[in-house]
């Protein structure tokens, strides 16, 4: 499905070429049990009324390598994959094939773990693109994994490797670990860490860990945030804890890059804008439909040039991209 129009009202165009990154969710399989984690949804009403996390909506499934093929030969313009799951990345069980797909087609591959198997995928380090590394705590491991990915992913980190492959620590902040963060931020930066994103625990809600879910503007997480970034110039410490899911707004700026480079493609091949965006299905990547110029795609390029976002969008208001890539509030000066 293609929009005939050329330009919008506002001067976004309404067909582009193609995205310049695509990110996949390539598996639900997890072995973890968090309980934050969205793959719990089944259990959490609070995620249940999300668009995109409905009970029966939920593949518990792998991406086929043809339909990962299909993809990324659609679009000649793509330089970039981000490899993640909603589950654990590197349990996927072709990791390795669309891997090597991947690197020897793209400029830049990225990939998103846990780290409990990071040691067993030490190619991950030869090309350029973002490891993204999720642990919350330097004492005590997600529920399910062992120590093993801190310890994988300060190794990783002390290896000689490409000088473009960033390394980046994800947390998720809760009451449980809110504590830790001073440390985490202080390890990250010891380790030689790219960055450092904190995270905060949202949609906890009808879960026996309810009480766990922190405000976005909870007392003292932006001194934690702003001694850490004096502590450690060299390292980006990025505040998803308050500019995240219904946290703090955004000032002014440029429009959102994202609806004019990225595509997020779920288990099934089914697209979608991003990730922040997960109830608006743009559809297959069949002969009939281009899901980067989809109608939908589409509204939503000229709603982020206007600045003003319709219902189904809505969660464009409160995004940490919202004002081009969201990282002027990450740096410290």
């Amino acid at each position: 499905m293609r929009c005939e129009g050329t330009l919008t009202d506002t001067g976004a165009p309404s067909i582009l070429p193609g995205p310049s990154s695509l990110t996949f969710m390539l598996s639900w399989t997890c072995n973890a049990d968090c309980p934050h984690c969205y793959a719990r949804a089944e259990s959490r009403p609070a995620v249940r009324r999300l668009p995109s996390f409905g009970s029966d909506r939920i593949p518990h499934r792998n991406m086929d390598v043809a339909t990962f093929r299909e993809v990324i030969d659609r679009y000649p313009t793509v330089r970039y994959v981000d490899l993640a799951s909603l589950g654990e990345t590197l349990l996927y069980p072709h990791f390795h094939e669309v891997f090597d797909i991947s690197r020897a087609k793209f400029d830049a591959v990225g990939a998103t773990t846990n780290g409990e198997l990071l040691d067993r995928f030490p190619e991950i380090l030869d090309v350029p693109g973002c490891l993204t590394v999720s642990i919350d705590s330097l004492t005590t491991p997600r529920p399910g994994l062992t120590d093993a990915p801190w310890r994988n992913l300060r190794e990783f980190a002390a290896r000689p490797r490409h000088a473009n492959r960033n390394i980046n620590l994800n947390v998720v902040v809760s009451r449980v670990n809110v504590h830790e963060c001073s440390a985490l931020i202080d390890a990250a930066g010891a380790a030689g860490l790219t960055s450092i994103s904190l995270l905060r625990a949202v949609h906890l809600e009808g879960t026996t860990v309810e009480a766990n879910e922190l405000p976005p503007d909870y007392p003292g997480m932006e001194e934690i945030i702003s001694a850490g970034r004096a502590r450690w110039p060299a390292l980006m410490v990025v505040d998803f804890f308050r500019y995240f899911d219904g946290g703090l707004t955004i000032g002014d700026g440029a429009p959102c890059p994202w609806p004019s480079q990225m595509l997020l493609v779920s288990t099934d091949g089914t697209a979608r804008p991003c990730c922040r965006i997960q109830g608006v299905d743009l559809g297959r990547f069949t002969a009939d439909c281009d899901p980067f110029n989809h109608p939908d795609e589409s509204r939503l390029r000229a709603q982020c040039a206007a600045g003003e976002w319709s219902e189904e969008f809505s969660a464009c208001r409160v995004c940490y991209v919202r004002n081009g890539t969201g990282m002027r509030h990450t740096r410290s000066e």
